[in-house]
This record gives C-alpha cells, sequence and structure tokens, in this order.
C-alpha cells in the first residue's frame, strides 16, 4: 500500500510520458484504466476487401490481406460479410440447411506476413454449429444467428432464400477462426500483413435446395470483406510495447484440431497432436450417405442412438465409469459445457431430442479447474487421447474428432512464433 501511495505521489509530480510508464512498468502488472486514461486514443471501423470481387463453387479459395499498419485489432469484435446469390436450373429456393453460411467454408487459416500458420481450422464449418446449438440461446439466433443464416427450418410457413435474389452474410470472426476467439487485442506484429484464406465447401454440401433436388446449380459470392474493430494506441503505450516486442508480446487464443475416420457401429480412434494444455474433445459423426447431397443436411448428425462412451487420456479415465446409453451421455455433454451448475437453473439450450437428431455431438471437458478458463492437460506421444465407444445407428459414417487447446502466439518486432 505503501509503495502504490509511493507511486501516485510521483506520478502526480512527473508530466509526460514518465506516467505512462510508471503505469506500464509498476509490478509488471496490467492494469484495468478509467476511459480518461485509455491507452487507446483512436478506434474506429477498418474495412478489407477480398483479393477478387466475386467467387463460385469453382474458385476453390477466396483470401484477404490486412494491411493494418501500426493498429492492434480486436478480432473477437469484428466480422465477414459477403452477398451471396444461388441458382438452379428449376429455380428452387434454398438454404444452408440446419447449418449458417459458414458451411461454405470447409478450411479457414491464418497466416502471418513472413509465411507462418497462426491458425489452422478444419472442418470448422461442422464443429461451429454443434457448438452454437448447444451454447447459444435462442435470441442469439433469432439476432447473430439470423446474420450469420441460420433459420428456423421446422417453422410454419418457412420458405428459405428465394432463387437468384443476393443475400447479405454477416459472420463474427470469432466463428470464422478461433485465433479470433479471444479477449485480447492482437499486436500489430501478429495481424499487419495477416492473411485469411477461406477454402470453399462443395456446393451440395453446403447448401440445401428446397422441394427436391436439381441438376445444374451455382453459387455466387461477391463483395467479400473484413471488417475490424482497430485500435490506435498512445504513443507512450505504443513505444513502451516495442520496447517489450524484442522479448517478445504474446497472444493467447483457442486453437482447433480436427481429424476424421471412417466408421460404422464402433469407434477408437487416438488423437495425433501434442498440446500443452488440451481443453475439450468433440466427436461428430456424419453419414456418409447424406455428403454431397442437394437435399439433406450433409453436415448435420443424423438420428443417433448410442450405445457408450469414453475418453482416455494417459492413464486418466474421462469419466471414471463408461457411459452406457444416450440419457447420461448427453447429462456428460452439459457436465462438459458446465451447464448443470448454472446458478441461474435456465438448463441447456440444447434440448435432448435435439442432441438424438441432428446435434449428437460427443464431446468431454478436459480442464483441471471448472472457474479458471484454459486450465487444461497436456497430451503427446507417451500421453495421448483416445476415443472410444459404439453407437446401434447404422451405415458408413465419416467420424470427425475436434480437440481445443490454448494457442500461445508470440509476436516479436520482425517475426511470430506460435506454441501450443
Amino acid at each position: 500500500m505503501e509503495e502504490l501511495k509511493r507511486l501516485s505521489v510521483k506520478s502526480q509530480e512527473k508530466k509526460g510520458n514518465s506516467q505512462m510508464d510508471d503505469l506500464l512498468q509498476f509490478n509488471q502488472l496490467v492494469y484495468s484504466l478509467p476511459m480518461v486514461n485509455s491507452l487507446v486514443s483512436r478506434r474506429n471501423l477498418q474495412t478489407y476487401t477480398f483479393d477478387s470481387t466475386s467467387y463460385n463453387q469453382d474458385s476453390g479459395q477466396m483470401s484477404c490481406t490486412l494491411n493494418s499498419g501500426e493498429q492492434f485489432l480486436n478480432f473477437s469484435n469484428s466480422w465477414l460479410q459477403f452477398d451471396i446469390s444461388v441458382t438452379s436450373n428449376d429455380n428452387r429456393a434454398w438454404d444452408f440447411g440446419s447449418n449458417s453460411a459458414l458451411a461454405l467454408f470447409s478450411e479457414t487459416v491464418w497466416t502471418s506476413r513472413q509465411g507462418t500458420v497462426l491458425s489452422r481450422n478444419a472442418q470448422n464449418n461442422v464443429f461451429q454449429v454443434q457448438e452454437h446449438k448447444l451454447k447459444k440461446s435462442p435470441d442469439w439466433y433469432n439476432s447473430q444467428g439470423q446474420l450469420m443464416g441460420y433459420f428456423d427450418i421446422d417453422a410454419n410457413g418457412y420458405t428459405g432464400y428465394a432463387h437468384t435474389a443476393p443475400v447479405t452474410i454477416v459472420i463474427p470472426l470469432k466463428y470464422v477462426n478461433t485465433l479470433c476467439d479471444s479477449q485480447m487485442l492482437c499486436p500489430d506484429t501478429i495481424c499487419s500483413g495477416a492473411r485469411l484464406t477461406l477454402t470453399l465447401e462443395r456446393i451440395k454440401n453446403a447448401i440445401r435446395f428446397l422441394g427436391g433436388a436439381t441438376t445444374v446449380h451455382a453459387f455466387t459470392i461477391s463483395n467479400a470483406k473484413l471488417v475490424v474493430d482497430a485500435h490506435t494506441l498512445v504513443e507512450s503505450a505504443y513505444k513502451s510495447l516495442k520496447l517489450q516486442g524484442t522479448r517478445g508480446l504474446e497472444y493467447i487464443c483457442r486453437g482447433l484440431h480436427s481429424e476424421s475416420t471412417p466408421i460404422t457401429t464402433n469407434f477408437n480412434t487416438t488423437i495425433s497432436k501434442s498440446v500443452a494444455r488440451a481443453l475439450e474433445v468433440v466427436c461428430v459423426p456424419l453419414l456418409d450417405a447424406n455428403i454431397n447431397s442437394d437435399v439433406a443436411d450433409s453436415l448435420i448428425t443424423p438420428n443417433l442412438v448410442y450405445d457408450d462412451f469414453q475418453v482416455q487420456l494417459g492413464s486418466l479415465i474421462l469419466p471414471s465409469q463408461k457411459l452406457v446409453g444416450n440419457v447420461p451421455i448427453y447429462a456428460n455433454i452439459l457436465y462438459s459445457a458446465d451447464q448443470l451448475s448454472d446458478i441461474d437453473d435456465r438448463g441447456s439450450f440444447l434440448k435432448f431430442s435435439d442432441f438424438t437428431t441432428h446435434y449428437g455431438a460427443l464431446r468431454q471437458n478436459l480442464q483441471t479447474q471448472s472457474l479458471l478458463d484454459m486450465s487444461g492437460q497436456s497430451c503427446n506421444n507417451s500421453r495421448s487421447i483416445r476415443i472410444n465407444g459404439s453407437m446401434t445407428t447404422g451405415g458408413a459414417k465419416t467420424f470427425h474428432v475436434f480437440m481445443t487447446y490454448m494457442s500461445v502466439i508470440r509476436a516479436f518486432n520482425t517475426s511470430v512464433a506460435v506454441s501450443s
């Protein structure tokens, strides 16, 4: 306390930049400042357009480069925006099925100016729809969800999107790639010159045509842009951070690793990636018969009846007794999402009937604490993650396994390094 008083008196005596230096250096702590003492001198939305004015189902990829200069970016409050129109030979209405416009992108990758891969999310269009159904409220679906292309496809009078009519889509960047799912400002040495590349999904997987199959179809994406929440720091704070940049500034976010394997009813798969803090395992079985279909929900699970499920991390068994049947497996999903302990008892947004139909993703929380985020566990070649189980539901399937983990990007003045 005496030291804080001394600093207060000292800072009042000093002028100009020295006050900011004391604030940043005292005990090496990060302080929450009142608005009048903010480290940010200017904030605005900056728009960055994609390399081409339009893309279609044959384009393969679409890319955008951030020329953000010395600005620090708040990716969690930014978005991807584009217009899409869909045509077919018989003028069918269309939608994204139970998915959103994220269905259009099978992989999203951020790379640095130097070419370092900062974050790669494969099959993010399979992962995010399961996350949203579990964790998002009906109000969210009616606001952000509708901007993203989600609709209640079972509602009375539902007609989907009209043939050829352009639709404007807005997707928050934190759902496009997990690098953007962070409460930190991204340092300029990471984001300036960074490049986002979106790999386009096959049209039959991304788009569902209403009223039956169609033989000739196409989509066009135009006016694609990134709208980014950009911050300019006050000069003294920026200089101080640049001095720290010689030792590396840390940007912490979630990483997403994915693998897939063919199954029918039994699954026994091992995650090969080594990380310091694995946070959660999510498994999404997709029916092969629905893949590349005009009229089916290609990227959503079919009706599933699970027999049993268990995860093994080295010698640790999670849960300690194998889960048998849909009911305890569903309860474990709520536990993994910390939804059994909600103090307001609102329950889960994922209904049991949803779980047994299109949202049958399995999951297991790997965090060691419920109150401390990113308190994950290490996994490597000698302590690997193995998923075991079986289901009654037959048919050839692709078993998609996702692992979320803590990713640390260290930004130096001339380079970046990524560790997990």
